[in-house]
């Protein structure tokens, strides 16, 4: 495999944005959050905020997916290029074609992975079923894998999450969603801090089942933990935020018959899940 194409696969990503990016996701939330949730549910204020923070979280997605797509799309692009080059300046063999093509069918399995799950979260759970958190969570983190890096956020979580839930899975992966996107925009807002940490893990009570999320992206401030699951309350208006990322969070983990809550630790916050032993 000559060296030049794995030397040169960021100058042409570079060169070439994908057109996925044209993609506006904020366009898609003003123009869709607001009237497709009041033609849908009318005056129902509970359920047009639900589906208000559905769509906004459609939309965060959408603009995750385009720029997770960036870099595989080029990189066939331009390994389909570099192919059609060096036959015609006859400069492969047997080797490099198959080393090319093992390359492509890389990046196609990781774009037809996103897709599947971005498929996933979209579909609407008709019915109750088992499910697992720690299968729930993973399915996120392929979708949001990407972002992670950009970000350069370091995420540590127990290899295995052992609770196990009768509800709706991908409501559930809102939360994890929501919890994930929040601590990025804080770690945003905070360049002085270098080690971008996130740990999810899990642990046991007497009776109940406790999964925790926590960061170290500075911590809310103390006098507002009470009100962050308000409906409307945000501390980023000044960024877009509604208000009905957390409120959300607290509607579908009480739907699964549990409880959250969030707390300060000495570098930032805990968000603690708590579900009953079954």
């Amino acid at each position: 495999m000559p060296p030049r194409v794995d030397q040169t696969v960021q100058d042409f990503i570079n060169d070439h944005p994908s057109p996925l990016l044209l993609i506006d996701p904020e366009r898609l939330r003003i123009l869709h959050a607001n009237a497709a949730a009041k033609a849908l549910f009318g005056n129902d204020p509970q359920a047009h905020l639900i589906q208000q923070s559905r769509l906004a979280a459609m939309g965060e997605m959408i603009d995750i997916i385009a720029h997770q797509w960036k870099q595989p799309l080029s990189s066939i692009s331009l390994y389909s290029s570099m192919l059609r080059d060096d036959f015609r300046d006859d400069l492969i063999d047997a080797a490099y074609v198959e080393e090319v093509s093992r390359r492509i069918e890389s990046q196609i399995d990781h774009l037809m992975r996103t897709m599947q799950e971005f498929r996933s979260f979209l579909h609407d759970d008709k019915r109750a079923e088992p499910f697992s958190i720690g299968e729930t969570l993973e399915s996120v983190l392929t979708l949001m894998h990407g972002e992670l890096i950009k970000h350069q956020i370091e995420l540590s979580c127990d290899p295995f999450i052992p609770i196990n839930l009768t509800g709706y899975p991908n409501e559930f992966k809102h939360i994890f969603i929501n919890l994930i996107t929040n601590t990025r925009e804080a770690f945003i807002s905070r360049p002085d801090i270098k080690r971008r940490r996130i740990s999810i893990y899990s642990l046991e009570e007497e009776n109940q089942h406790l999964l925790c999320f926590s960061d170290n992206a500075g911590g809310i401030p103390e006098t507002l933990l009470d009100k962050v699951f308000e409906p409307r309350f945000t501390t980023k208006a000044s960024s877009g935020g509604t208000g009905l990322g957390l409120y959300l969070c607290k509607k579908i983990v009480r739907r699964h018959g549990g409880e959250i809550r969030a707390s300060l630790t000495k570098n930032g916050t805990l968000f603690t899940l708590k579900f009953p032993k079954i």
